[in-house]
């Protein structure tokens, strides 16, 4: 489960990133702040006790939390939020515990599944598809943007948060191409011809006033090709993204 905040953030509980979906700009949460927010955002602005929050927080996974230590999160949080045009999100509730202000829209956003197939039986899974406007669109782009093993090296260092960059190329002269991670000339000729063949493969057109967010990560093991996505987005004033086809690929196999 992910979300997107007030309209503007999107923020991705497995791996605590915290994403302004216009600039790019990224502050990664540590475990125990991710799953704070986490539990905060799931409460559609109920009020949350402390002992509610010391409970699923710390004491549910093995840690010995505090009010001292739960102050010192909600401030990490505040703070990261602020770092990123969001302030007066979580309200304290004296002697009661924290929610969300109820004037901050907070959108869910269900990742897409593919079916899990059997190692004999590798067939391409084909694209999830939506088209939910700015609340969705970079919603599932974001949720491939760190690798499995990078994802648990950040997740364990000890600072509050990192930031990473975006890559950006041209499909042709009216469309521009984002990518979620650096690569170098080979691969990215290869990312072309794939974007171009998902393009084909689905009607669809990339022209003015539109981008192409793209992100393919490789499988850990020898049954997958691992999972590709590509957005179409639509860009209003100011550059803006307005909304987004998006094209999610568990398995595909490009040629």
């Amino acid at each position: 489960m992910a979300f997107i905040i007030a309209g503007i953030l999107f923020f991705n509980p497995e791996d605590g990133a915290l994403t302004h979906t216009e600039t790019g700009e990224s502050i990664k949460l540590t475990i125990t702040a991710a799953r704070l927010l986490d539990n905060i955002l799931r409460s559609e602005a109920q009020l949350l006790s402390r002992e509610t929050l010391l409970k699923e927080v710390w004491d549910d996974h093995g840690f010995q939390g505090s009010n001292s230590s739960l102050n010192q999160y909600i401030s990490i949080l505040r703070r990261s939020l602020a770092a990123l045009g969001l302030s007066d999100v979580i309200i304290t509730v004296p002697k009661a515990g924290f929610r969300i202000n109820p004037a901050v829209s907070v959108a869910r956003l269900a990742p897409p599944h593919a079916d899990i197939q059997r190692a004999e039986e590798p067939a391409q899974a084909a694209p999830v598809r939506s088209q939910q406007g700015k609340a969705q669109t970079i919603l599932v782009s974001l949720l491939l943007l760190v690798s499995a093993a990078g994802a648990f090296y950040l997740a364990f260092q000890p600072d509050i948060f990192h930031s990473f960059r975006l890559f950006h190329d041209r499909l042709n002269d009216e469309c521009s191409v984002v990518f979620m991670k650096d690569i170098d000339g080979k691969t990215r000729n290869a990312a072309m011809k794939n974007i171009s063949a998902i393009l084909n493969e689905n009607k669809g057109e990339c022209g003015k006033n539109q981008r192409i967010i793209f992100d393919s990560n490789d499988s850990f093991t020898t049954h997958s090709a691992g999972r590709t996505l590509l957005s179409i987005c639509t860009t209003g004033k100011s550059n803006q993204t307005s909304s987004c086809d998006n094209f999610f690929y568990n398995n595909r196999k490009s040629g």
